[in-house]
């Protein structure tokens, strides 16, 4: 059995995200731009460089997309 439609998630069909975009009425995968992405995205800026020689602080840059799924019909 199906979850109920959740009309607080931001995530599910039909509903608005925070960025006040509505998602449409997905039958099956949907793929979206991430409202918070982690890392920047491809064309994003750096400020500064990194403060140590330490290797890790290394810069990232990625398309920042979500896939959902939902079987309902």
């Amino acid at each position: 059995m199906l979850p109920a439609h959740d009309p607080d998630c931001f995530l599910c069909a039909g509903n608005t995200r925070v960025t006040g975009d509505k998602n449409p009425d997905y039958k099956g995968t949907y793929v979206f731009t991430n409202d918070f992405a982690a890392l920047m995205g491809r064309h994003a800026g750096c400020a500064g460089q990194p403060r140590s020689a330490d290797a890790l602080p290394e810069r990232a840059r990625h398309q920042p997309r979500d896939l959902l799924f939902s079987r309902s019909q």
